[in-house]
């Protein structure tokens, strides 16, 4: 492998994302409301960590090395604890009668930071330091406009 060189995993999630993402964008111009893209982007963000701490477990399990799963076994109780705390806040945030849609922003900013502790502290499930800098990016910048949609609204 020539070093610096993307990985067959990371050039999937990579792909994924540059198509994703314009289609979460897009689906806001077709939709009466900001909040069924935002909600639906707030659980399918959180459900990759869980989906990639799985594989962690699965890859784990047919090594041999019982630290590989001990360690395994944190980093799934890790995400699913992390992400199921954002998806019920979003969730919370579009169903609810009495929340707030602040709460969809919340969760969709909470994995943000969620992002940049992954890629600074090394806790949860490994992942690609370009892919947590850049899903921080965005969603920081998705929280905010849906902020000031909030604030003009």
């Amino acid at each position: 492998m020539i070093p610096g060189a993307i990985k067959k995993d990371e050039r999937l999630t990579a792909i994924g994302n540059g198509i994703g993402i314009p289609l979460l964008m897009s689906l806001h111009l077709w939709v009466s409301s900001p909040w069924i893209p935002a909600t639906i982007a707030a659980v399918a963000m959180n459900l990759t960590y869980i989906e990639a701490a799985l594989k962690v477990k699965v890859n784990a399990m047919s090594a041999t090395a019982s630290t590989d799963g001990a360690k395994a076994n944190q980093f799934l109780r890790t995400e699913v604890t992390v992400s199921m705390i954002m998806i019920g806040m979003a969730l919370w945030g579009y169903f609810s009668a009495t929340a707030s849609h602040m709460w969809i922003i919340a969760a969709i900013l909470l994995h943000g930071l969620w992002d940049l502790t992954k890629h600074t502290c090394g806790v949860g499930v490994p992942f690609f330091g370009w892919y947590l800098s850049a899903c921080a990016i965005f969603d920081v910048v998705y929280a905010a406009i849906l902020f000031r949609y909030v604030q003009f609204r």
